[in-house]
């Protein structure tokens, strides 16, 4: 069995109840001492981030902070158990995937959506399935435990703002039963950046009924250095006499690296298939196929936060890092 460090990085799975309502604990520590006894021993590492992080706070800077974390931890032989809060934990997951930090161990990311002292608490049986996967031998890659389910972290999303079962794998949402592991590719691994990029502006659009080239025209000044447009089905918009399509051109042409992706939970984005999928297509717009909305991002940004830009960039972002472009 490996040894295990835990990165606590905050969530309601670390919280207790205070005066005036929840509250992160003094120490996360303490608290697994207290509620799961002996899940801890002398080969493993407890560490905390110090104040707690609430995950609708996370931003690219800390999935690279937490990056390199997991990789010393892992390149040492320890397997790694993130704690991490439920609303951006997806996030933070693919980008780990993407950065390849499971180096000959896994990283298994978890929270709960009850803390840990709290009444019947998922937090407790998480945790313990969680650490007994970063402990296994034959597990390999970044996963996410969290409800009894093993979830491959680029195909992970937080579906219930209530229920103890609040994750699952998008394409089994979508109806494709996909296996697990999911094959790495390091030739190609980045890995977390450092020194830590500048800031990397990258938009995300989801489309929608009426959407106008107004409403887009505000990203022609902005010039973000990368876009994830969230289309309808395998890839359409709702272009209007053109004037979408010109703004997503301008963009393209003054180096915004656009990536398009589906907002449904099955299939992939092919924009030869139908013409406003072509449109898509002639303005420059990439095809992220069976992309998740929340790899896409954390994939974009991994590349550009390496200074890749240009072809340089397009030809990465449509190389298979993690098994990430998979769609069956």
């Amino acid at each position: 069995m490996r040894p295990v460090t835990i990165l606590y990085t905050g969530g309601t799975i670390g919280m207790e109840l205070g005066e005036k309502g929840w509250r992160p604990a003094a120490s996360f520590a303490s608290l697994l001492d207290h509620m799961l006894p002996g899940c801890v021993d002398s080969r493993d590492m407890v560490l905390e981030y110090v104040p707690a992080v609430d995950s609708a706070h996370v931003d690219p800077a800390l999935w690279y902070r937490i990056g390199h974390e997991c990789v010393r931890a892992t390149s040492s032989g320890h397997g790694v158990v993130v704690v991490h809060g439920t609303d951006t934990l997806s996030w933070t997951a693919a980008s780990l995937a993407l950065q390849q930090v499971a180096r000959g161990a896994p990283v298994v990311l978890t929270g709960s959506m009850i803390p840990l002292v709290g009444h019947d608490s998922d937090g407790i049986r998480n945790l313990e399935q969680a650490l007994s996967v970063a402990r296994d031998p034959d597990t390999h890659g970044v996963l996410v435990c969290f409800g009894g389910r093993i979830i491959p972290a680029v195909r992970s999303r937080k579906i219930s703002t209530s229920t103890p079962d609040a994750f699952r794998d998008v394409l089994s949402l979508g109806g494709v039963d996909a296996p697990w592991p999911i094959p790495s590719n390091e030739e190609l691994a980045l890995g977390p950046p450092r020194p830590l990029p500048a800031v990397v502006d990258i938009g995300l659009v989801a489309c929608y009924p009426g959407l106008s080239a107004g409403f887009l025209a505000g990203l022609t000044a902005w010039q973000p250095s990368g876009l994830v447009l969230e289309c309808f089905g395998n890839g359409t918009a709702p272009f209007v006499e053109g004037a979408l399509q010109q703004v997503l051109s301008d963009l393209v042409r003054h180096g915004t690296l656009v990536v398009a992706v589906s907002q449904c939970l099955g299939g992939a984005i092919d924009l030869d298939h139908y013409e406003a999928g072509a449109a898509l297509r002639d303005a420059g717009v990439l095809a992220g196929r069976g992309l998740t909305r929340e790899t896409a991002f954390a994939k974009l940004h991994l590349i550009l936060s390496h200074g890749l830009r240009g072809q340089s960039a397009v030809d990465m972002f449509f190389r298979d890092f993690c098994g990430e472009t998979r769609i069956c």
